[in-house]
């Protein structure tokens, strides 16, 4: 949670800020010896150390405020969230810098950048969770309250006291067509895209009035990546060359999107949405002749109630609809470890559906209870903040500048700071499960530390980190490579790791892909110091960059991936850059405690390359903490491996050991 302070000498200062820039006055001394800056000071006597963060936060945004990308809309900055494009989300003094710039182009008036050029002051943190339970009265409705799982129904009575719940018939139930025995079916992967043509071409037709309609049909994709490789297919260009096609998509405007939610009902219609649409979106049809809209979805649902509600897409108020499921046997297999490709593609389908529903609750509760264990982490900034606005109530002014200096402090004060940025590579294929999850729960504690140990130090630097998650050609250029934002705010990272998942993998990855990276930001205006890569296999050779770029089936040259390139030669710029790769080995989670001999010496060769660091890290198991505990021991692991690399960057092992006597027995390696 954060204030902005805004005043005609707050605009002042950052217009000197951005002024200066790309000259050798972009440093903390000579911004508060500016006459901007003394003129702030005065104007708010008593709270210069707001003003010393501020600058500080300045001057690692003011070159990289095209990171994260933004769009311009309507004179205003917004960035991609979800299922749109966000107009009020602010990516700290980026977007303040993001107006200067588009000003300077003229795309924006400067009425509108100064209406965003403030001061951001952290006023803490409240937890969601905490905020219902001071509410006198708690009253909710939802279509999916049966489908709570118990650990959801204990939490509403514990811990919200809601004790009554009223269940009414749904009109939905009630038109739709739905025979688990013959509407689930799952086939080979490579046979999935042609069994979906198929059901949908099996979509009778029907007469009415003389005339010959096929019924609407909504097919529902797990990503925008499948749906676009769907609606790419030759086979089904030519089997609904005469139907109206459309593809919703978290990018459109709301006004493309009404449009195609409209005529998505209509007959010999075909919408192709993502499942982020299977929830919420109303899809009105008022045929009681036709049979109603056929939703088929491609790929079993994260829980029971993300799976009604697409069914929900159809059959509404009473009047008909169906709906079918068709599933691919490879990503069951990938999600549900104890399942075999045989099993599934078998089993009779109400059989397997059971058995999957019950894999599926098993997950569901896992992640549930670390959720819970992450809302309990947040209690003890809920309960300070709660205690701030309390003293901001009742005017304890001393109180408050306290808080106030503990959640904005400085974390450098006066010289030429600097700002060393990580970039961590994280493989993101199927394996890396584990990973990804420890990765997500540690980056606030890696944050945290790192600045904890730089405060304490009173060090002259900053830092930045970026997350970058790489896989291979197979799974397109979306997600060959997908980046957080820089930033020195876990929040930010932490936004971004949040749905990613894994997916994809083809023996050795395309790591080649994310030393190129890295070298597009080494040659930017930030800078690189470091890269840390995280994986548990080889890079591809020369011949499979050749051969899975082509075996992909895309037109590399319309991406910015058009080029081929190789790691060895990325590697080497890197060298020649002064940039160090630190290189670990993370031991598959199915197949612990076996190590691959030459992959770990590809990692270790990777490291040398550039004079960096490598080792085996067992960083891959479960990301449940204990009962008591922050981290899990591989949580512990990652954070402190990480951390210290950042710590080493910034100020070297004096910093290093004084997080070892700050954070003892937390480990690392490397």
């Amino acid at each position: 949670m954060q204030a902005q302070l805004r005043d005609q000498t707050i605009l002042d200062l950052i217009a000197h800020v951005w002024a200066v820039r790309a000259t050798p006055a972009l440093s903390v001394e000579t911004i508060m010896d500016s006459d901007a800056y003394k003129r702030c000071v005065t104007r708010f006597a008593g709270w210069d150390f707001l003003l010393q963060a501020a600058v500080i936060k300045m001057l690692a945004a003011v070159n990289s405020y095209n990171n994260p990308e933004y769009r311009v809309q309507g004179g205003r900055i917004g960035y991609v969230r979800q299922d749109t494009v966000s107009f009020t989300h602010l990516e700290g003094y980026k977007t303040v810098f993001a107006y200067f710039y588009e000003v300077e182009k003229g795309s924006i008036p400067e009425a509108r950048r100064n209406e965003f050029t403030s001061i951001f002051v952290g006023c803490g943190k409240f937890s969601y969770a905490e905020i219902p339970k001071r509410y006198s009265l708690i009253m909710g409705v939802t279509g999916t309250l049966k489908e709570l799982s118990r650990g959801q129904c204990d939490m509403l009575h514990t811990d919200y006291h809601v004790e009554h719940f009223t269940f009414l018939p749904s009109v939905y139930v009630k038109g739709l067509k739905f025979d688990v025995a013959k509407d689930l079916v799952v086939v080979p992967a490579e046979k999935h895209s042609a069994r979906i043509i198929a059901a949908m071409q099996a979509v009778a037709p029907v007469t009415c009035e003389g005339q010959v309609y096929r019924r609407p049909i909504i097919v529902v994709f797990d990503t925008e990546r499948d749906l676009q490789q769907f609606r790419d297919l030759a086979d089904f260009k030519a089997a609904f060359k005469d139907a109206r096609v459309n593809l919703m998509t978290e990018l459109l405007s709301a006004s493309h999107k009404a449009s195609i939610v409209s005529q998505a009902t209509t007959p010999n219609t075909v919408t192709l949405i993502t499942r982020s649409f299977g929830r919420g979106t109303n899809f009105m049809c008022f045929d009681r002749k036709l049979g109603g809209v056929h939703v088929l979805q491609t790929f079993f649902a994260d829980d029971l109630a993300e799976e009604v509600q697409i069914k929900g897409r159809t059959a509404r108020q009473g009047y008909p609809g169906s709906y079918s499921v068709i599933l691919a046997d490879a990503p069951l297999v990938q999600r549900f470890s104890s399942l075999t490709k045989s099993q599934v593609v078998s089993e009779a389908p109400a059989r397997l559906y059971t058995l999957l529903d019950d894999l599926r609750k098993a997950e569901f509760e896992t992640s549930y209870r670390k959720r819970i264990d992450d809302i309990k982490g947040l209690l003890e900034s809920h309960n300070v903040t709660v205690t701030f606005v309390r003293n901001l109530i009742a005017s304890n002014r001393e109180e408050c500048r306290k808080t106030l200096r503990e959640w904005n402090a400085a974390m450098v004060a006066g010289g030429p700071p600097r700002t060393p940025r990580t970039l961590v590579l994280l493989d993101g294929t199927g394996s890396m499960g584990g990973l990804l999850d420890n990765c997500k729960d540690a980056v606030q504690f890696m944050f945290d530390r790192a600045k904890r140990v730089i405060t304490e130090a009173k060090v002259n630097v900053a830092f930045e980190m970026q997350i970058a998650i790489f896989r291979n050609y197979s799974s397109g250029p979306r997600l060959l490579l997908e980046c957080s934002p820089w930033s020195s705010d876990a929040a930010t990272i932490k936004h971004f790791l949040t749905p990613i998942t894994v997916s994809g993998g083809q023996g050795n990855e395309a790591m080649e892909i994310g030393f190129w990276y890295a070298n597009q930001q080494a040659s930017g205006p930030g800078g690189l110091a470091q890269v840390i890569v995280l994986g548990d296999a080889k890079p591809n050779t020369e011949g499979e960059v050749r051969g899975n770029r082509s075996g992909a089936r895309i037109d590399w040259s319309t991406t910015p991936y058009a080029l081929p390139t190789h790691y060895r030669a990325e590697l080497e710029k890197l060298k020649q850059a002064n940039v160090l790769v630190h290189a670990f080995y993370v031991v598959p989670e199915t197949s612990r405690y076996i190590y691959q001999p030459a992959t770990m010496d590809a990692f270790k060769a990777i490291a040398q390359a550039t004079g960096g660091t490598w080792a085996n890290l067992d960083v891959n198991g479960s990301s449940h903490s204990r009962a008591g505990q922050e981290l899990t021991p591989s949580q512990q692991l990652l954070t402190s491996t990480v951390t210290k690399h950042i710590l080493a960057s910034a100020g070297g092992e004096a910093l290093v050991a004084r997080y070892d006597q700050m954070f003892p027995d937390s480990g690392s390696v490397g």
